[in-house]
């Protein structure tokens, strides 16, 4: 392997003083020094290798004073010599970030100017001395909602001041917020949740996506606790690989609050962790200093085993490339080496949930081992560099050593070149260069050889501080980036002299902000063109070369996603209203409201609506519809109510606190009148339930199974003003509710008429984004009286057969790492059938795919469930991997002689619904590579139907299937190209509504039969608004008979 890593790490450490003792500055060196080696032979990058030889200033006469010195020694030492890829110059665990510069806190106008003075400085520094690229500012460490200013305060004033260096953030909030993913170079989300689209979008645009571990969640989400088995760590970097990932930031590796060798614990509060990934030297504190390195744990090999597995990717990776250029890409090696390639990824599907792992080491290391038998078929022994020397400014006097390293067989000897002719006795990896002057100024390059071939390495240019005119070192460098992308172009210059910089577009000035770097936000195709800097002194002038930015249209990968609908509103006749909806998805996008769900807004294309003067007959429902090239998204519909100056005043609030109880036995009806005693009863704030996943209080009988009815109570006080006017109720039930008003039954819904039990089932099942919806009804006035009131309520889970027959017969989320695939209704459970299904990252959580095996598929065995000659309804989610333009038909389920639905292969690349011999064939057309598609077909008694992505419905006249007995077949291929995928796939024994596949279709993959139960309630009185004067009668003076 390399001796260099090529991913890219920031593991933060630092000497912890209480484990050390006191140490002088000699011995902390010594001690650092210790820690650099074990990062080193580990193959990680620290945080700040320079965290304890800091850049340091003083203002003076007007401008900056900018100390290297110690900087350069510890860089020179732990970037060029170890190879650590990546550093964080300043901000959090680090040096410090200034706030307060020359009497200017940040971020004023003043310190804005100061701070661009400043960091032209060591930017510039950073670039002659080639690191900058290496460099990042981790500005924040997980800002919250109250930092969010902050933040993007501190990102512009950096992207403004020292374009060129990169901002970092780590992210703990999900769903990711746009701010912060929108004003970062770097985003660290945590690991598990890189796979959100917003980064994967950032990512398509150039951004770098980082995955992030820290002390939270705890297991099984990943983090550097005790309680995860070392592989996991190991595991992580397989992932980074799948995800291109382009780092792993982790939060600490030595911290030490106590004594972890007696109380393995990493933080006061976070249970089971321990002293992360070191020990202490000693095992109970010193009382004298202690220059020793740490104790090594496991989780820490097993990262370093995961890094060089990274370099066994990287190679391969490399090896294929270069494979396809020497033997083609239908090459049989090839080929291989690509399958060996996906089926190494394919171990790290998710981080969603590290206990779906099978934890068995030999996995990944017989993978290991598989590439690096494909790396040996590829390779033929010529050398290739994997460091090259770079180029840089220097000083005279300094000592300056390039570095370069090539792999081959037999192991390749090195000549070093200066100025094209060859130095003598240079046959090392690295030049050291001593005292050097004017003379040494210049070009270098080295040459790799053996047997098979030779390599030359870049030419790297040493240019000296001492001359006048400026010179340069490294040249702008062409960019593409897609449209709303970022662009970034640098130039590294040196002189003796002050230096300006004025950047030029297509040959007119662009900038002339003076910095060696111009940074370009949202990047459109008007800056598409030729970029390019002077540089001037007062003795000189130099050009770069010129460097082209390609602009390139967004790349559409998913369809749009409804983040935020419109909410309901209430309004007086004469407002204005506002409502918006946040979508996530890659551009072009487009928006069309609509009124009452059927009648066009034609004005109305934004993200906002605005309506202004709203009057009676604006009241109704509001929906947008969200729609780019991939696909579209309806959002739920935001009613719109306009009373005349009324406001509605609550009596019980949601999230009220209730008395509950779930009787085991027939309760009788006594617990319904105001003077029942519910003293004994539990107490929780709504929402009160189960199965919902959003309940403030769950509720549970003491055998830990889930009641089919519950009792709740709440008293209110009722005013005189208010005894008299109509209350409105708004009551989220789940699944049927009567409600009870001073014992008098006021509401009744979705429950048999007559009396009713604790074992009275509701009539159906309440699904979807019914289960969250208020149904709303007025308390008649008679049951109403001023004082204390009583309301009783009671919530039916549905238990009745007819209504289980509404339910889905099978669903399939396909979660798990391996099979079996289970059945979350019944027992259909899906099985293997071949060698190999790989688990991948799908609509929700893990998806299958056959992509490793053409002759691996999944089956399950017949039952009487799965045999119907009625209406029925199939589908689920499904994309396709493209190989070839002809890549075969892939089976998405079927029960064969009764129905199919497949995908028609590449040629086609058509959906197609086989009922009997009748087949319906989808016409929507562009359906890309990767591209996860919800279809749905249907046999409706007539007709065999069948719909993607909720559009347009395709049907041709059919007849009824015959049962059969043979098995349900999933992901089969016609032939050996291709690859296909299949995620929360689902069967109906009746026809889903139109509202029901909309709803599967948003994201409602629940298996529909999994008992729950909802209540929360609302109780309010209109109150009449006093009239407001919009102007005064004004003072008149007038004649007699004047008006």
């Amino acid at each position: 392997l390399p001796d260099v890593t090529h991913t890219r790490t920031a593991f933060y450490v630092s000497a912890e003083t209480q484990w050390h003792g006191q140490l002088t500055t000699t011995q902390r060196n010594q001690l650092w020094e210790l820690y650099m080696e074990n990062f080193r032979k580990h193959r990680v990058a620290p945080f700040s290798p320079h965290l304890y030889a800091p850049i340091t200033w003083m203002y003076l006469d007007d401008d900056f004073l900018v100390d290297f010195s110690s900087f350069d020694k510890a860089m020179k030492r732990y970037l060029d010599e170890f190879g650590f890829n990546a550093f964080n110059l300043m901000g959090y665990k680090s040096p410090t970030f200034p706030i307060f510069l020359v009497g200017h806190w940040a971020f004023s106008p003043g310190y804005r100017a100061l701070f661009g003075k400043l960091m032209s400085k060591i930017t510039g520094h950073l670039s002659e001395m080639g690191w900058l690229d290496l460099a990042y500012c981790y500005w924040l460490d997980e800002p919250g909602t109250n930092d969010f200013q902050y933040f993007l305060d501190g990102m512009d004033t950096l992207r403004n001041c020292a374009p060129g260096l990169k901002g970092m953030v780590t992210i703990n909030i999900y769903p990711p917020p746009p701010q912060l993913t929108c004003a970062s170079d770097i985003l660290a989300p945590l690991v598990h949740r890189t796979d959100d689209e917003a980064y994967i979008w950032r990512q398509y645009l150039g951004d770098e996506i980082w995955g992030y571990l820290c002390m939270r969640p705890i297991f099984p989400s990943p983090n550097f606790f005790i309680d995860h088995p070392a592989v996991n760590h190991r595991i992580i970097f397989w992932y980074a690989e799948r995800r291109s990932l382009s780092g792993i930031l982790y939060w600490g590796v030595n911290y030490w609050p106590t004594n972890v060798w007696q109380m393995p614990k990493g933080r006061e509060g976070v249970p089971n962790g321990d002293g992360l990934l070191w020990y202490p030297p000693l095992k109970t504190f010193p009382t004298n200093a202690v220059v020793a390195p740490p104790i090594n744990s496991l989780r820490w090999e097993l990262i370093r085993e995961g890094l060089e597995d990274k370099e066994y990717f990287w190679l391969l990776k490399g090896a294929i490339t270069n494979a396809m250029q020497l033997f083609g890409s239908n090459s049989p090696l090839v080929r291989q080496a690509i399958n060996t390639y996906t089926g190494a990824v394919g171990l790290a599907s998710s981080l969603s949930n590290l206990a779906s792992y099978r934890r068995e080491p030999v996995r990944l290391q017989t993978a290991r081992r598989q590439m690096a038998e494909a790396i040996e078929s590829l390779d033929t022994g010529a050398p290739f560099f994997v460091r090259e020397p770079k180029s840089r400014a220097i000083a005279v006097g300094e000592t300056v050593t390039l570095y370069s390293e090539a792999l081959g067989w037999p192991q390749p000897t090195y000549q070093w070149f200066f100025n094209g002719a060859p130095v003598s006795g240079a046959t090392n990896q690295s030049l050291t260069l001593t005292n050097v002057g004017p003379a040494q100024a210049g070009y270098y390059h080295v040459v790799a050889s053996n047997i098979v071939g030779s390599v030359t390495s870049a030419v790297a240019r040493l240019a000296g501080r001492w001359a006048d005119t400026p010179q340069i070192i490294a040249e702008p460098a062409d960019s593409v980036r897609y449209e709303g992308a970022t662009a970034v172009f640098s130039v590294a210059a040196v002189s003796a002299l002050p230096t300006g910089y004025t950047w030029l577009f297509n040959g007119a000035v662009f900038s002339t902000n003076s910095n060696s770097a111009i940074v370009i936000v949202n990047v459109s195709t008007q800056h598409a063109g030729t970029y390019c800097v002077v540089i001037s002194n007062s003795v000189g002038v130099v050009t770069s070369r010129v460097a082209t930015l390609t602009v390139l249209p967004q790349p559409i990968i998913f369809p749009p996603v409804i983040v935020k609908s419109p909410t309901n509103q209430v309004v007086s006749p004469g407002s204005d209203v506002t409502m918006s909806v946040t979508v996530r998805g890659p551009s072009p996008l487009k928006y069309q409201w609509y009124f009452n769900l059927t009648n066009l807004l034609d004005a109305s294309t934004n993200e906002v609506l605005v309506i202004t003067n709203v009057q009676e007959y604006h009241a109704g429902a509001y929906s947008v519809v969200v729609t780019n090239p991939a696909g579209a998204a309806t959002s739920a519909p935001a009613i719109l109510m306009v009373l005349p100056y009324v406001t509605n005043v609550a009596l019980i609030r949601t999230g009220a606190v209730w008395r509950y109880l779930y009787p085991t036995t027939n309760f009788g009806v006594a617990w319904r009148q105001p003077e029942y005693n519910d003293t004994g009863w539990a107490s929780g704030p709504a929402p009160l339930g189960y199965g919902n996943g959003n309940e403030a209080t769950a509720i549970a009988l003491p055998s830990h199974t889930n009641p089919v009815t519950a009792y709740f109570r709440l008293g209110v006080l009722i005013p005189e003003e208010v005894s008299s006017v109509p209350l409105t109720v708004r009551l989220r039930r789940d699944d049927g509710a009567v409600i009870y008003f001073n014992g008098i039954e006021v509401f009744r819904d979705n429950l048999p008429t007559g009396a009713i039990s604790h074992v009275t089932s509701a009539l159906t099942h309440i699904e979807g984004e019914q289960e969250i919806e208020f149904v709303e009804f007025l308390v008649p006035t008679n049951v109403v009286r001023v004082g204390t009131n009583t309301v009783a309520v009671e919530i039916h889970q549905c238990t009745n057969s007819i209504a289980q027959t509404l339910q889905p017969v099978a669903w399939w989320h396909f979660d798990e790492w391996g099979g079996p695939w289970r059945d979350a209704v019944g027992v259909n459970h899906f099985s293997l059938v071949g060698t190999d299904i790989l688990s991948v990252p799908g609509v929700s959580g893990n998806a299958v795919s056959n992509s490793a095996s053409n002759t691996s598929w999944l089956t399950a065995p017949d039952t009487p469930q799965l045999r119907y000659s009625g209406p029925f309804t199939v589908g689920g989610w499904f994309a396709f991997g493209q190989q070839t333009g002809n890549d075969p038909a892939t089976t998405c389920i079927e029960k064969e002689g009764e129905f199919r639905l497949y995908y028609t292969g590449t040629a086609i690349n058509r959906y197609r619904f086989q009922l009997g011999q009748t087949e319906v064939q989808d016409q929507t057309s562009g359906t890309k590579s990767g591209q996860w598609r919800f279809v749905v077909a249907w046999y409706d008694g007539t007709n065999a139907c069948i719909q993607l992505d909720n559009g347009t419905i395709y049907s041709v006249a059919a007849n009824a299937p015959v049962p059969g007995a043979n098995p349900l077949v999933a992901l089969k291929r016609a032939g050996t190209t291709g690859g296909f995928a299949a995620d929360e796939v689902f069967f109906f024994k009746r026809v889903l509504s139109s509202s029901e596949r909309m709803a599967v279709y948003r994201g409602n993959f629940s298996a529909t039969n999994l008992p729950d139960l909802a209540f929360d309630l609302e109780l309010t009185w209109p109150k009449l608004l006093l009239p407001q004067l919009l102007t005064q009668p004004k003072n008149v003076v007038r004649c007699p008979g004047m008006r």
